[in-house]
């Protein structure tokens, strides 16, 4: 009897090891073929965005964000969408080591959502107080891409010209949240 119980215990020993050995590989080999993606170069009037993962970025979502409290002087760098997100440009896929530039007003917060080739969502949020990669949706406003995200190529001039000065002509599908 006591034979058969270190067996059964040793059984279920073994296969707890097998399941979170498993999710551990797997998780780990996920993250070993992510994109990331971040921001470099600030200047007044634009931002680089930069893939320093090992593949591609797809549905590349870029937006501006403000903090929607009172007397908030930046975005949070947590989980969830707690700001107000605006002006979202589509990118094109980005391939590691590829940057892009985007215009942008310097006073606004920066945020990114993309997926991976497996459809595996991420997001990234950045304000003067660091960047933060986070995995999942749900960390900035869904956004459509054929309704709302435009093409850097389709903004017009006073469009472009609105997000590298701040001006409301830079702004459009505002997202309170």
């Amino acid at each position: 009897m006591a034979s058969t119980l270190i067996a059964v215990a040793a059984l279920v020993v073994s296969f707890a090891t097998f399941v979170v050995n498993y999710r551990w590989s797997q998780r780990a080999e996920r993250r070993a073929r992510m994109p990331v993606l971040v921001f470099r170069d600030r200047h007044e009037s634009d931002v680089t965005v930069a893939n320093i993962g090992s593949a591609p970025a797809m549905n590349i979502i870029f937006a501006q964000g403000r903090p929607t409290a009172p007397g908030g002087d930046s975005i949070a760098l947590t989980d969830g969408a707690h700001e107000s997100w605006f002006s979202p440009i589509h990118l094109r896929p980005l391939e590691p080591d590829g940057p892009v530039k985007v215009a942008c007003w310097k006073e606004h917060g920066l945020g990114l959502t993309f997926t991976d080739v497996f459809d595996n969502k991420y997001a990234v949020k950045a304000s003067d107080y660091g960047l933060r990669l986070f995995e999942g949706s749900g960390h900035l406003p869904a956004r459509s891409m054929r309704g709302e995200a435009k093409y850097p190529d389709e903004l017009s001039t006073q469009e472009q010209e609105g997000l590298r000065r701040g001006l409301p002509a830079g702004e459009w599908a505002v997202r309170r949240t």
